[in-house]
């Protein structure tokens, strides 16, 4: 069994109150009335006025009008302030929790287990287990399991359907109103998405939220670095990127068109 620590790299925030449910449905793109139990979790993101994400959320019901609010730590220092903004006289508690989380091989005791990819759950709990601490050892389960996570260093570039969350079951577009909405259903039900997420390889080392030019585009943006980590055996960078779909063969980190990056596509079709 392996246990990884991950409260260096995630924070988790408890929103909880008679009016929790209702608060979270005006600010997310997904459906919170989908979480029946602990057992369930979903994906979520908050976003500004132009549908760009401000944060991205792995969501949890702990009960009725309880939730906890997992995101990168970084983002949540960010995010905490607007989210209370929009509280105003709901009866809505947010706070950051102590508990503590990590990625297990094998189910934990007295925790909430989420499986979140085949044999590998993440882990909520007041208890301190032992545990290994490796950074580059999380990401790249990210990589592998094509987990998109917002940072602040990527924060408001991109749109959900541009890291495919609409194919991660992480927008709903039958429930109501939230900040952001227009944008994703105009490009859901009118558009073409030109941007999608995809893995690559590369010699270069990234840097997340890193631009991904093209000469199919005259050099010009085609995308941004999501999340990498480092494979030591072959001294490369894999990772996952938000690009334009018609640039997958000729991408790259520089405008000399030196650095290139080798990507894969994570879906068949898709409109350029």
């Amino acid at each position: 069994m392996t246990v990884l620590s991950l409260n260096d790299e995630l924070a988790i925030l408890n929103i909880s109150g008679e009016d929790a449910s209702i608060y979270l449905q005006g600010q997310i793109t997904n459906d919170i009335n989908l979480l029946i139990t602990n057992n369930q979790f979903q994906f979520a993101a908050h976003l500004n006025p132009k549908g760009r994400i401000l944060a991205t959320f792995i969501i949890v019901r702990l009960e009725k009008n309880s939730y906890y609010l997992i995101t990168t730590r970084e983002i949540a220092a960010k995010i905490t302030p607007r989210l209370k903004m929009f509280i105003l006289r709901s009866k809505v508690s947010l706070q950051n929790s102590e508990d503590n989380i990590y990625l297990s091989t094998a189910i934990l005791p007295d925790s909430i287990n989420l499986e979140i990819s085949a044999g590998h759950f993440l882990v909520i709990s007041p208890q301190q287990f032992v545990a290994e601490k490796d950074s580059n050892h999380w990401h790249q389960f990210i990589v592998k399991n094509t987990i998109p996570l917002i940072y602040p260093q990527s924060q408001e570039k991109i749109i959900p359907q541009q890291i495919n969350y609409d194919l991660l079951d992480g927008i709903s577009f039958k429930k109501g109103c939230y900040t952001g909405d227009e944008i994703l259903a105009r490009t859901h039900y009118l558009g073409k998405i030109k941007r999608r997420l995809v893995k690559f390889n590369s010699t270069t080392q990234p840097q997340i939220g890193q631009s991904i030019v093209s000469p199919i585009m005259e050099n010009q943006e085609v995308g941004i670095i999501v999340d990498y980590y480092h494979d030591k055996i072959d001294n490369c960078y894999h990772g996952l990127a938000s690009l334009q779909n018609n640039c997958l063969e000729q991408a790259f980190l520089d405008i000399t068109n030196q650095q290139q990056i080798i990507c894969q596509s994570l879906i068949t079709t898709e409109g350029a």
